[in-house]
């Protein structure tokens, strides 16, 4: 049923990456999942996955929680959910057992920032191998805390120079 699950994704237009992350994600539970459970037989797609009960999926996110980063139990929990979706759908199984499982929360990264340190070398190197329309541009990201996406989008029009000043 795995590939048959693939090959719909892949007519969804899944790109290959995307069916790569699938396949490894299904993987890695059915790898968990045969050495939790002895019997594997009777429903469930033909590869007793199906079998899978809302408390198996549970204790895999915990197993998973301790042996995996963050994103991946989330991404794998993710793709079990579309799995048992498309199992549900197809008549194999009568509900989903990732439906009521909560997900796994990941920490916001903050942005990242150049030290005191990083901020002067820069400075130094544009100061010698730069000109001043490159030193201008970095000394406003540096002390407007522009990011250079919000630089590169901000025109010389939207600029209010009054006495020498930005």
């Amino acid at each position: 049923m795995i590939e048959e699950f693939l090959a719909q994704q892949k007519l969804a237009g899944k790109s290959e990456l995307t069916i790569r992350q699938y396949k490894s994600s299904l993987a890695r539970f059915a790898t968990w999942w045969q050495e939790q459970t002895p019997y594997q037989g009777g429903t469930g797609g033909g590869d007793g996955l199906g079998q899978a009960t809302e408390i198996d999926v549970a204790n895999f996110k915990k197993w998973a929680s301790r042996n995996l980063k963050p994103n991946t139990v989330r991404q794998t929990l993710t793709h079990l959910k579309a799995y048992f979706d498309y199992l549900v759908s197809h008549g194999i199984i009568p509900d989903n057992p990732v439906q009521h499982v909560k997900p796994v929360t990941t920490a916001k990264m903050t942005p990242k920032w150049l030290t005191r340190n990083e901020q002067n070398a820069l400075i130094r190197a544009v100061r010698r191998y730069g000109d001043l329309r490159d030193l201008a541009m970095i000394t406003v990201l540096l002390h407007a805390g522009l990011r250079y996406k919000n630089f590169a989008t901000f025109g010389f029009r939207t600029l209010l120079l009054v006495k020498g000043r930005v």
